[in-house]
């Protein structure tokens, strides 16, 4: 399954995903315009999905952790995201050149 996520959209999207999918991000703003968009997934079923993002015509650039007592890459953000069953996910992107790189950051999961 694979949707398009425009920017032009809002700033702020929900989404309730029942079945692993593809994002694409489209439509950020004008070079040295910065963008940034907050996507909200949740999954009410019982089983875990993926959902893998991407950008037209750009790349994705993961957060990649830090360091904490020697362990390396705490709190990375991978993608494909993996929403467990009846929980959520909130990821936040941003780009400063009309999506050509795209940051991704996993901002939690909440309760």
């Amino acid at each position: 399954q694979n949707t398009i996520v425009s920017y032009t959209d809002g700033s702020f999207q929900i989404f309730d995903i029942s079945a692993s999918l593809t994002i694409t991000l489209s439509n950020f703003p004008n070079d040295k315009i910065a963008g940034h968009l907050r996507i909200y997934l949740t999954n009410n079923t019982t089983n875990s999905v993926n959902v893998t993002f991407n950008v037209n015509a750009g790349t994705i650039k993961t957060y990649t952790g830090f360091t904490y007592n020697g362990t390396n890459n705490v709190n990375a953000t991978p993608n494909p995201v993996t929403i467990v069953s009846n929980s959520n996910a909130t990821i936040d992107f941003w780009t400063y050149n009309n999506g050509t790189i795209v940051f991704m950051k996993h901002v939690g999961t909440f309760a």
